[in-house]
């Protein structure tokens, strides 16, 4: 069984919520605190910054893979250990970055919660000393080719993680595998995942995470509710009734069920086939 959800509009939920004046403060301060011991150490200077395509919000993303090698950004520079850098110096360097504006960034990680509602995956197994003790292995996205700048967007957001393209199958896959960033990426998601509860409950677990749920209520223009459409959701032109329709396809289960869209447009309802 599952649940339709249509509406008549076409979402563009993630926005820029920095001034001028605060994206040059973050940015220097982004020099100070990385790029900086980075020029003293090896002598060169390379800047990972987003393009202006990854600014916006995808919401269908053409093919755009460079090569078919994993891209790496700043995971290598952690297993460098040439640099002389702890492996959590880059990790506190980003958090303080991020979360000094916490309302700044809150829109991404509602999004990001819902890419991994909609294709995401928490890859837990069974502990071979503690058979009752689960282990989390990493946490993955997998997306079509023609939507890999989703995975780009976040990669280049977060700066960790990798992006892993299959030879065989036009398909993609971000990777974060370490368990430093493993629970970075958990505490910022925290009390944001709605569909996947359980295996998120286990990662939580793991990492030794409180585990917050989340307000399965949606707010108007819920930027959780993109993350879905881009995911699990697509936008068509109904030719008959002359209007453009947002569907969302879920599958029914005890989470899915409590999904509240009734105020995540304003003014207006949408229509639940089971």
């Amino acid at each position: 069984r599952r649940v339709h959800g249509v509406i008549d509009y076409m979402l563009e939920t993630i926005g820029r919520s920095f001034s001028l004046f605060y994206a040059a403060f973050y940015y220097l301060l982004f020099n100070l605190f990385y790029c900086l011991p980075q020029v003293g150490l090896s002598g060169s200077l390379n800047l990972l910054l987003n393009n202006q395509n990854n600014n916006k919000m995808i919401q269908s993303a053409g093919n755009c893979l460079g090569s078919s090698e994993t891209i790496r950004q700043c995971s290598n520079i952690f297993k460098n250990r040439s640099i002389g850098l702890r492996p959590s110096y880059f990790l506190e360097t980003r958090r303080f970055l991020s979360h000094s504006s916490a309302e700044g960034h809150k829109d991404f990680y509602s999004w990001l919660a819902g890419i991994i509602d909609g294709d995401g995956n928490f890859d837990l197994r069974k502990d071979p000393l503690k058979k009752n003790k689960l282990v989390l292995k990493a946490i993955r996205i997998k997306l079509h080719n023609r939507d890999v700048r989703i995975l780009t967007r976040i990669q280049n957001f977060l700066h960790f993680g990798r992006i892993k393209s299959d030879n065989k199958k036009p398909y993609s896959l971000y990777i974060v595998s370490t368990k430093e960033e493993m629970t970075c990426l958990v505490r910022d998601i925290n009390g944001l995942i709605r569909v996947k509860v359980d295996s998120f409950k286990n990662a939580c677990s793991y990492l030794n995470v409180d585990y917050v749920e989340g307000n399965y209520e949606l707010g108007p223009l819920d930027p959780y509710f993109s993350g879905l459409i881009d995911t699990d959701g697509s936008i068509v032109f109904n030719y008959p009734s002359n209007r453009i329709e947002c569907n969302l396809e879920l599958k029914y289960n005890l989470h899915t069920k409590k999904l509240n869209f009734d105020k995540v447009i304003p003014y207006y309802k949408p229509s639940i086939l089971l």
